[in-house]
């Protein structure tokens, strides 16, 4: 029976991608922090999985997690996965480890601008829309006004993260941009108006506003960052 590690398995992405897998018969290894916690309980007692307690930098722990282990459902940063390939790094007589090849090129690419579905709610919101959150009904933006900003769901990750795990042949090498439909934010502010029955007020940050929001707001800088990245045409995976 196939075995897959999961690592921050008690987050939104993790957790997904822990639940597809075990619906599907498989073994699952996650690596948690706190044992006792109501999501690492419910990884184990509802779902099925297999708890480590540690982090990346836990050396017993990420030994022992990955044990026998088919596959990788990893998140983190950059220093982190390089630490945990390091320490899974082949053996002479081992076979090679699916952490070799980004131990032996580094992490590289370019990320690409996203919104998760769960900044539109607390505690998400505090962070990404404070005005929102502050004012209740103003929804303050550096964005340019022609971008559209394509969001995921947690969901989305755990399905293609499940079936890349599964199906490895099927998307070896193949790097794939997870988002729905791109919209700009005046739709935004009319579906989030819908939502919650009041009229959401957009406002499009001035250079002045703009530049006054950065001494406080990091979240700033992805905004003023995300439309300048070149755009992805869409394609749809058959699944």
């Amino acid at each position: 029976m196939a075995k897959f590690l999961i690592t921050t398995a008690t987050g939104r992405q993790g957790t997904s991608t822990a639940r597809l897998l075990l619906a599907k018969g498989v073994e699952v290894n996650a690596l948690v922090r706190d044992l006792a916690s109501a999501a690492s309980l419910a990884l184990s007692q509802s779902m099925g999985a297999a708890l480590f307690e540690g982090g990346f930098n836990d050396i017993p722990a990420t030994t022992a997690v990955m044990q026998g282990i088919n596959g990788v459902f990893l998140t983190g940063t950059p220093r982190s996965w390089t630490r945990l390939a390091w320490r899974a790094r082949p053996r002479p007589y081992s076979p090679p480890h699916v952490l070799q090849a980004p131990l032996e090129r580094g992490q590289s690419g370019l990320p690409l601008p996203l919104g998760a579905m769960r900044n539109w709610i607390v505690p998400g919101v505090a962070n990404y829309f404070p005005e929102y959150m502050m004012l209740s009904c103003l929804l303050a933006v550096s964005y340019t006004r022609d971008f559209r900003l394509k969001q995921l769901d947690a969901v989305d990750v755990g399905q293609v993260a499940a079936a890349a795990l599964l199906e490895p042949a099927r998307f070896s090498g193949v790097e794939l941009t997870l988002g729905h439909e791109g919209l700009p934010f005046d739709e935004f502010a009319a579906h989030l108006s819908e939502a919650i029955g009041r009229e959401i007020t957009l406002k499009y940050r001035t250079a002045e506003d703009t530049a006054e929001a950065r001494k406080a707001m990091s979240m700033v800088e992805m905004q003023l960052w995300a439309p300048t990245v070149p755009r992805v045409e869409d394609a749809e995976l058959d699944s």
